[in-house]
């Protein structure tokens, strides 16, 4: 799976009849980008420069918003494979990645009344009593990378994370959720926008091995 776009909307090069909300935010980034690498794709964004050569402002605060989610949550998109079972949740709010010690849950929509459920369909979410889930998001004074977060999961699967609001940290946040499991061991959990978690506050409110090639950070977005 492959999916190309560019920036614009509307050209793969610079144009000027482009408004400045009209490219591509960093929460269209983080979820398109996710969503592809959770279906074992490759996601190819193209970024047009003017004739000068530059990356006019409304393109590059993008990428740099996106990068700044990746800084500290890009654990569970670099080096992952998809997870055979299901790539998503039947509903679409949840994009399924792993590593070959973690498992990774991003949410692309807010905690409801403090708590991530994720029902993935009649799948077994590999998680089972002494595994930790804990939160990645960005060191702000308030929340910092690392938190474990008290989890259930109930006889039919569905699993409940309890996210309390002062652990966002960030106001403004739609809390996207991605979660890192390590198998049997230990979980991890990063909230942000409706893209993916914890997304900066300006973001708009609009976050077995079966890979034949593991992605690295060197491959870029």
């Amino acid at each position: 799976m492959g999916d190309e776009r560019g920036m614009d909307p509307f050209s793969y090069g610079i144009n000027n009849a482009t408004n400045a909300t009209e490219y591509k935010n960093g929460t269209t980034i983080i979820q398109t980008l996710v969503d592809v690498v959770g279906k074992n794709g490759n996601y190819l964004l193209d970024v047009g420069p003017t004739s000068e050569g530059d990356i006019i402002a409304p393109m590059a605060d993008n990428l740099l918003a996106a990068g700044r989610w990746l800084k500290y949550a890009g654990k569970c998109v670099y080096a992952t494979d998809y997870w055979y079972p299901a790539s998503q949740d039947p509903t679409g709010s949840y994009r399924f990645l792993t590593t070959p010690e973690t498992f990774c849950i991003v949410a692309f929509n807010k905690p409801i009344h403090g708590s991530v459920v994720v029902d993935a369909g009649g799948v077994v979410l590999p998680i089972q009593k002494g595994d930790t889930i804990t939160l990645l998001a960005p060191t702000n004074g308030t929340t910092t990378a690392g938190q474990d977060l008290e989890w259930s999961i109930d006889e039919n699967g569905v699993l409940t994370i309890d996210v309390p609001q002062r652990r966002l940290g960030i106001p403004g946040l739609v809390c996207n959720l991605m979660v890192v499991t390590t198998y049997r061991t230990r979980m991890m959990v990063s909230l942000g926008t409706s893209a993916a978690l914890a997304l900066p506050e300006h973001f708009e409110t609009e976050c077995p091995k079966t890979s034949s090639k593991r992605r690295s950070d060197s491959d870029g977005l």
